[in-house]
C-alpha cells in the first residue's frame, strides 16, 4: 500500500497540561470514541510533543486532519475553523505555541519541502486560555464537539 491508500490520518495536537491548548487531544480521543468499530479505517494519533515528530509522519500521506487549538486572527473562541493547508498557508499566529514549531510553520516546511500530504485539513478550535492547568474552558469543549461531528462526516462515518 502506497502512501497515497493509506487510511485518512488524523492527529490531535496540544499540551494536556495548559488548558484549552489539549483541545486538539481530546477531539482525537473523543474522535477515537465515536469511529470505534465503525468499520473504514482511520488511524488517529496523538502529538503532545515536538511536532517536528509530525514531518516524516505526514510526509507524502493521502488524507491528514489536524486539529489543534488556536489563538490566531479569525479564529473566535469557541469556534471551529476548517482551513486547507494545501491550498493556502494557514493564518499566522501570535508567538503563543506551546510547541518548539508551531502548526503552520510545520505545513510550510512540507510545502517547502514538496512533501506536502495529497488533502491536509486542519480544524482549528479557537481558543484563550492557556494558562497552567488541565481541562478545557465551556466554550472550548463545546468546539471540540463541532470539531469531532464535522471530522466524522469528512472522513466517512457520520
Amino acid at each position: 500500500m502506497t502512501d497515497h491508500e493509506s487510511p485518512d490520518l488524523v492527529v490531535g495536537i496540544g499540551n494536556r497540561w495548559r488548558r484549552d491548548d489539549g483541545a486538539g487531544l481530546v477531539a482525537a480521543q473523543r474522535l477515537r470514541a465515536r469511529l470505534a468499530g465503525s468499520g473504514r479505517p482511520v488511524e488517529i494519533c496523538e502529538c503532545a510533543g515536538d511536532l517536528t515528530a509530525l514531518i516524516d509522519r505526514l510526509s507524502g500521506r493521502g488524507r491528514v486532519f489536524l486539529l489543534d487549538a488556536a489563538a490566531a486572527p479569525g479564529v473566535e473562541v469557541g469556534r471551529v475553523v476548517r482551513l486547507d493547508a494545501v491550498t493556502e498557508p494557514l493564518p499566522a499566529a501570535p508567538p503563543r505555541s506551546t510547541h518548539a514549531l508551531g502548526v503552520g510553520q510545520i505545513v510550510e516546511l512540507l510545502r517547502a519541502l514538496g512533501t506536502l500530504p495529497v488533502a491536509l485539513v486542519v480544524y482549528a478550535v479557537g481558543a484563550a486560555d492557556f494558562a497552567p492547568g488541565e481541562g478545557l474552558s465551556t466554550a472550548v469543549d463545546a468546539a471540540v464537539d463541532a470539531a469531532v461531528a464535522a471530522l466524522a462526516t469528512e472522513v466517512g462515518h457520520a
